[in-house]
């Protein structure tokens, strides 16, 4: 995690990021406890994948395919001629933006786009291909979960499937909490998430049914994520959290969201508004 500041072409003061690191906590699970932790686990493997996808020497999504036909665009152009903002050129916020093909279309429409990832490597992509474009984007390497919003509101913001990506309650809180203090009145926060399925092939993973939590068993180097926590005898992080359609609902309204529509892992949410 890094701290950011990031400019904006407006003049307007820029976006301040700061981060607030809380530890993870996971209900029944044991959590190593040390003096110090080397990283995440996630944050290992997206910076293993990037760096294959900067090999490829072209721009790509993060799953190394097609950076135009990503897997958020379809819901995009479905759901964003709908919405009505206040301004022709509205701010959006990213988060999990990846190689950022996310921000690359919202800013080629008229948003003034800022984009956040915990991968460097990501965001360094990100910029390469938004430059390659000639789109202005600020990007910046941080975590939806540990910064503060400041005084800085959008009209927009995206999860461009990055929240299954968070397993714990009290991150996911965090999250959440987040962008509603990010979001401008009257904006909007779309969601793209991966949900539970029936019959998923968790190979060597292991998943908790309760809690929706996919675990994957560690090594010797456990001792170097702060989130491996102990099952059965071994040490495990948790990877992934699945939720079904209804419990993504459910905590969304419970994070003081209200849902406008929802197919599947594809939401579109408001700030509740408080009764008078």
């Amino acid at each position: 995690m890094v701290d950011g500041i990031a400019a904006v072409p407006d003049g307007s003061p820029p976006a301040r990021f700061t981060s607030r690191r809380a530890g993870i906590a996971i209900e029944g699970l044991e959590p190593i406890e040390r003096g110090f932790v080397e990283m995440r686990y996630g944050f290992a493997e997206l910076e293993e994948r990037y760096a294959r996808l900067a090999e490829m020497g072209r721009a790509v999504d993060w799953k190394g395919g097609s950076f135009e036909e990503f897997d958020l665009r379809s819901f995009l152009e479905e759901v964003l001629p709908t919405l009505q903002f206040p301004a022709p050129h509205p701010r959006a916020m990213e988060y999990g933006t990846g190689t950022g093909p996310g921000a690359c279309f919202l800013a080629a429409r008229g948003f003034r786009v800022e984009a956040i990832d915990i991968s460097p490597t990501a965001i360094q992509l990100a910029r390469r291909f938004a430059t390659e474009r000639g789109l202005e984007i600020t990007f910046e390497v941080a975590d939806i979960c540990d910064i503060h919003c400041g005084e800085r509101r959008y009209d927009l913001v995206v999860d461009n499937y990055c929240l299954q990506r968070i397993a714990s309650n009290q991150r996911r809180e965090q999250a959440l909490q987040t962008v509603r203090c990010l979001l401008a009145v009257g904006g909007h926060f779309l969601i793209g998430t991966v949900l539970a399925r029936e019959g998923r092939d968790y190979g060597e993973d292991r998943l908790d049914a309760r809690t929706g939590i996919r675990y994957r068993r560690l090594g010797e180097d456990a001792e170097k994520y702060e989130d491996a926590v102990r099952l059965d005898g071994a040490w495990y992080v948790p990877i992934r959290r699945y939720l079904r359609a209804e419990e993504l609902r459910s905590e969304l309204e419970e994070a003081g969201f209200e849902v406008v529509r929802q197919r599947g892992g594809q939401v579109v949410c408001v700030v509740r508004r408080r009764a008078a």
